[in-house]
């Protein structure tokens, strides 16, 4: 909202149109990533729909990207943290 309130008063009735291809890109991007997207032009004080776009697109890749990655609790190649224990206390009575 900021964003397109922004948008008139530096473009006046040429921002109309951009703002009406923001409102679009919902139509292809999760909102959240709308206004992110929007923000970050709010920020640098661009107000122009192609500009928009591109972020978007960038966000939503680095949001795909992102992905969480499953890591395995157990496992013959992770150590219990009792053996830690035990390598730490050798260790200490080695230094001594």
């Amino acid at each position: 909202m900021e964003w397109a309130h922004q948008a008139v008063i530096e473009r006046s009735q040429q921002s109309y149109r951009a703002i009406a291809g923001v409102v679009n890109l919902a139509r292809r991007y999760p909102y959240e990533i709308v206004n992110q997207a929007c923000r970050q032009s709010l920020e640098k004080g661009i107000f122009n729909y192609h500009v928009v776009k591109e972020q978007a697109e960038s966000l939503l890749a680095q949001k795909q990207f992102q992905q969480e990655i499953p890591f395995i609790q157990e496992s013959d190649m992770i150590r219990l943290p009792s053996e830690y224990q035990k390598i730490l206390s050798k260790e200490s009575t080695w230094t001594n």
